[in-house]
């Protein structure tokens, strides 16, 4: 190969090896660019259904209000759910403190307790499940 040839190729290589390099640096940024217009689509086809689903229960409810709800499964835990959680808004999370996990009784002993083990509890099996 003459002069003229292995230079082409040496700057050809160069180009290429440039290219490549760039493409693995902006490759973190293309697909964080990728994954945000994803999830933007996601999120507008999400509000456009739950428009609709709105606009169809408002019209199918009629001038006499809306219409009889399903029975909710497992109405009473949901309701205790609710509670709780309007206690929790109301008293701004008073009893969630990690420092109430902190000073629960601790018995030095815990250690040399006994483990439990499935064998006991039936499961003679090695998978739990």
């Amino acid at each position: 190969m003459d002069r003229k040839g292995r230079t082409v190729l040496l700057l050809t290589l160069a180009v290429l090896l440039l290219f490549g390099g760039l493409f693995v640096f902006f490759l973190p940024k293309i697909r964080t660019l990728v994954r945000r217009r994803e999830r933007e689509t996601a999120i507008e086809r999400f509000a456009e259904r739950t428009t609709e689903r709105r606009e169809a229960e408002e019209s199918a409810a009629g001038p006499e209000g809306p219409a009889e709800e399903e029975e909710t499964p497992y109405a009473e835990l949901l309701e205790a759910c609710l509670a709780y959680n309007r206690e929790l808004a109301e008293t701004g999370q008073a009893g969630l403190t990690a420092r109430s996990q902190l000073e629960a009784p601790i018995d030095p002993g815990d250690y040399e307790a006994r483990l439990r083990h499935l064998a006991d509890h039936g499961n003679n099996g090695e998978t739990a499940g």
